[in-house]
């Protein structure tokens, strides 16, 4: 009797960055909406950000940022309870 292949998760590993991206990409394709994103890699020194799609300046990106902040900060806080 020959072998049968269970997927166990349709999306990539969390550490597997290329596939997440491809992930959100296919996402967005999909119909996700998405006016402007911000992606930041830090790999020790500064982070790097790269912004695509709708350029709305730099004091609204810095907002979009100080949000996500804000959410990671809810989100341990919560955990906390």
């Amino acid at each position: 009797m020959p072998a049968e292949v269970v997927q166990l998760r349709d999306s990539p590993l969390v550490s597997d960055v290329p596939g997440q991206l491809r992930s959100m990409a296919t996402a967005i394709e999909n119909g996700l909406e998405c006016e402007t994103a911000l992606f930041v890699i830090h790999t020790g020194g500064e982070p790097e950000i790269f912004i695509w799609g709708e350029h709305k300046g730099d004091l609204a990106h810095i907002g979009i940022l100080e949000l996500a902040k804000a959410g990671v900060v809810r989100e341990k806080l919560i955990a906390l309870d």
